[in-house]
């Protein structure tokens, strides 16, 4: 494994509202904390949109938009 892949793998929801962007949106999240997990070598395995089942959560989300 290289020494530069912090996050293994992502994974996005198909399907849903803007999905084409989802992709997208977490490799830039972990490229902003590739710093981070480099100075703990910290791997993560995967990382995942999810779909919140609180509803409060989910109004909050989409009130961002």
């Amino acid at each position: 494994m290289s020494t530069d892949v912090w996050v293994l793998s992502y994974e996005h929801l198909k399907g849903h509202r803007r999905s084409d962007e989802a992709l997208t949106l977490l490799q830039k999240v972990a490229s902003r904390v590739k710093p981070i997990m480099r100075n703990h070598s910290w791997r993560l395995p995967v990382l995942a949109e999810f779909f919140p089942d609180s509803q409060g959560l989910i109004g909050a989300l989409l009130a961002s938009d």
